[in-house]
């Protein structure tokens, strides 16, 4: 088993070890900010069965240092460092720094692009842009599947993915 989409932290959890040695199978461990993206990093270089993804989460970009995109880029050759995620746009909460988020989404995207890495998109409230942005990145979606996850979060019915997800795969070509 894999479970592509986790956050297996310390924000979370107090018995990290436990959980993860527990596991019968492997996890892509999700950092969104620079605490959270060392944690990926240090779990993926201390457990078998622990991959990751990196990235800057749009609800965390007031939390954003001089050292963020080093430290991501600065990991992008490890190889459990499996993408760049959980990157994006999010209106949702609070839409006044728009510009900002799509800034650095594309600093994400990027990045991506440079290392031939996947991303996990986080889009809630955002289709659009989200849409728009990653037409401009049409050459990480051709690069063996490198849209690793898109993640829609408005609540979409079951019945209703798949025909989301192709939806989205067609507005992206």
């Amino acid at each position: 088993m894999i479970d592509t989409h986790c956050h297996i932290l310390k924000d979370y959890y107090d018995n990290i070890d436990e959980v993860i040695n527990n596991m019968d199978g492997y996890i892509i461990n999700s950092g969104y900010d620079d605490n959270s993206n060392l944690e990926v990093i240090e779990s993926v270089n201390k457990y078998n069965n622990v991959y990751g993804v990196i990235g800057i989460q749009p609800e965390e970009l007031n939390k954003m240092t001089d050292d963020t995109y080093n430290i991501i880029e600065s990991n992008m050759n490890n190889p459990k460092i499996l993408g760049i995620g959980e990157i994006g746009l999010d209106y949702h909460w609070d839409d006044s720094n728009k510009e900002e988020q799509k800034k650095v989404f594309r600093k994400m995207l990027d990045i991506a692009n440079k290392y031939n890495k996947p991303v996990v998109i986080h889009s809630r409230d955002a289709h659009q842009d989200t849409f728009d942005i990653l037409k401009e990145y049409k050459d990480i979606k051709a690069k063996k599947n490198k849209l690793l996850d898109l993640l829609l979060e408005d609540r979409i019915a079951q019945e209703d993915y798949e025909e989301k997800v192709e939806k989205c795969n067609t507005r992206l070509e």
